[in-house]
């Protein structure tokens, strides 16, 4: 209580007990895929086309993630959140992604030289193997050789593919290296603790060999890996009778390079110790000794770019297998095998990802304003079904999300129909049955914005710039269909559906875009995925998943007051303004607010 000690004016605040509910967003985007670049399995923020292509790249052939956003700022999208993903080999350690960043060594320009210092592409993927660097005389004459003063400082220059001098740091040296490059640069890191390049290296200290501009000393960096093409792998096994299996040995990233390895298991110098002989067809490449099935991990994993091992648990053409924890049998040689380039390693849960490694899907736990859930590259590869009913799943249990389904590509209506109801092989399965997704059928066609070319995208990009535009101009509770708002600035469809084609699509719950003579192509169903008619129109929906979180981020305030009539009287005034003004937009049915909604204790 105020005190009035003294005569005087007194002027005080008295809260009205209004609490105004702000309407939360409805239009930010949710990605995951595959991208060129950038971090793995952590959710970025992404405001428009640029600064996609600055964190994760341009377009790339074996993914459609780049196109999805792409083609969700042209249609009206304003701000999205981006997962790049890979294949894990297991879902539930992060550090157990197979991607790889490119690497290399400068040596120094001692007799015998030494290894200077690591160069890291920032981020993991092949597209490192396009990055070289120049080292070259620093500019500073200070850091320049004299008759009395060796050189003490150096230039890097970096180059991308067929870019010159993309980057250029000048007047560095050991000291500041770190500093002036790594802080900075997009394409580059340098590391002088300690790095993997072929073996562990460390810096000597001594700055890096120095070039001319006409002779430059050059280095390219290699090793780079997408995390996406099957890995080479197989088994040592142990010498009980009868064998189990001992340790799994996998190459150290994916692709078909790995099937030229091999392993000889060999005794150990200590007592009850084992050495395995790597090699790279007939060249020995490195060598392990002392090696025990307590210690085999920690000396091979992440110290080499050949092999790792795995000695507890590990998965054989999907079945789990319990290594025996015995070391292999002496005088063995195993050949890895299965490694193949592409994508084939990326299964469901590589989406999806896993809540305690918030990777995936999951990375996304720690996003509170994500609205509009895609996943463009889950099409390519198998588990589709999996995928998108795990996504809607996902979406149902945050109750403030929506997942835009994608079909396979190529489809005639009836397998399209079988599709969506997982009776036609080969994607028989549960019919999905969710009012938290809807699936959108055909694929659209678009000009390559670099060679020209026609592709075929799926639709979820595309659709899920619709629904943020829609939401924008309209409100959340407007159909984001129609030969207004549902119109695609498209240059085709991958097939045409008729009128009688489309009478049995669009029942189950597929809404499809169609291609009409006068309107152009456009988005003509608004249905979710569910069973219950309650919740057919995705617009309905979307509108009370709206409704519920700005209701429930408005009436935080309530949780510790005194559970009086003053109380509850306040919520009902802020509850009914809040939904009156809803009305007056349009989005609640009812010729009087009385018809539209009421509000009880």
């Amino acid at each position: 209580m105020a005190q009035y000690l003294s005569p005087g004016v007194y002027v005080e605040e008295k809260p009205s007990g209004a609490k105004p509910i702000e309407g939360v967003g409805t239009s930010t985007g949710a990605f995951v895929g595959i991208a060129e670049k950038g971090p793995m399995g952590k959710a970025e923020f992404i405001a428009n086309w640029t600064q996609f292509v600055n964190k994760f790249g341009g377009f790339i052939s074996n993914g459609d993630l780049a196109f999805a956003v792409n083609q969700f700022f042209n249609h009206g999208g304003t701000a999205c959140y981006v997962v790049r993903t890979c294949h894990y080999e297991n879902i539930t350690k992060p550090n157990s992604k197979t991607s790889t960043s490119s690497v290399g060594t400068l040596k120094d320009d001692e007799t015998s030289p030494g290894p200077s210092m690591g160069i890291l592409a920032t981020s993991d993927g092949e597209w490192g193997n396009n990055i070289s660097v120049e080292v070259r005389e620093a500019s500073d004459p200070k850091l320049q050789a004299t008759e009395s003063s060796p050189v003490t400082g150096f230039k890097l220059v970096v180059n991308y593919g067929g870019e010159k001098e993309v980057e250029i740091f000048d007047d560095l040296t050991m000291d500041n290296v770190i500093e002036k490059v790594t802080d900075v640069s997009n394409y580059i890191k340098i590391i002088l603790d300690s790095w993997v390049d072929g073996d562990e290296k460390t810096s000597s200290g001594k700055i890096p060999k120095i070039g001319t501009k006409d002779s430059p000393v050059s280095l390219t960096l290699s090793k780079g890996s997408d995390g996406l093409s099957l890995t080479a792998a197989g088994t040592l096994m142990d010498n009980e009778t009868p064998q189990g299996p001992s340790t799994r040995v996998t190459a150290a990233r994916g692709g078909a390079w790995g099937n030229d390895i091999s392993v000889d298991a060999q005794a150990g110098t200590g007592t009850g110790t084992f050495k395995l002989i790597v090699k790279s067809g007939t060249v020995t490449v490195r060598e392990f000794d002392n090696l025990t099935i307590a210690n085999a991990e920690t000396i091979i994993n992440g110290n080499n770019d050949y092999i790792k091992v795995e000695k507890d648990k590990w998965f054989e053409d999907g079945t789990e297998i319990t290594g025996s924890g015995k070391i292999p049998k002496a005088g063995e040689t195993l050949k890895l095998e299965g490694g193949e380039n592409g994508t084939g390693a990326i299964i469901p849960s590589d989406f999806i990802g896993d809540e305690s490694a918030q990777n995936g899907l999951h990375a996304f736990d720690v996003v509170d304003d994500i609205n509009i859930v895609a996943i463009p590259d889950a099409t390519g590869f198998g588990g589709l079904r999996d995928v998108i009913i795990q996504a809607m799943k996902y979406c149902e249990n945050r109750k403030d999300c929506f997942y835009i389904a994608d079909p396979p590509d190529n489809l005639d209506p009836t397998t399209a129909a079988g599709f969506r109801q997982g009776t036609v092989a080969p994607y028989t399965g549960s019919a999905f049955n969710n009012s938290y997704g809807a699936l959108y059928y055909p694929w659209v066609k678009i000009s390559h914005p670099i060679t020209g070319k026609t592709v075929s995208l799926p639709p979820s990009g595309t659709v899920a710039g619709i629904y943020a535009h829609t939401d924008s101009v309209r409100g959340v509770h407007k159909s984001p269909a129609g030969i207004t708002e549902g119109k695609l600035s498209v240059s085709g469809i991958e097939r045409i559906i008729t009128k009688s084609e489309h009478d049995g699509l669009n029942p189950i719950g597929i809404n499809v875009i169609r291609s009409f003579p006068t309107s152009g192509i456009c988005i003509w169903g608004t249905r979710t995925l569910s069973a219950d008619p309650e919740w057919r129109y995705l617009n309905i929906r979307r509108l009370f998943l709206f409704l519920e979180e700005s209701i429930d981020k408005g009436s935080q305030w309530v949780v510790f007051e005194p559970n009086s009539p003053a109380l509850w009287g306040s919520v009902k005034r802020n509850l009914t303004a809040f939904l009156l003004r809803v009305w007056r937009d349009g989005a609640l049915f009812g010729s009087t607010p009385e018809e539209a909604f009421f509000v009880s204790k």
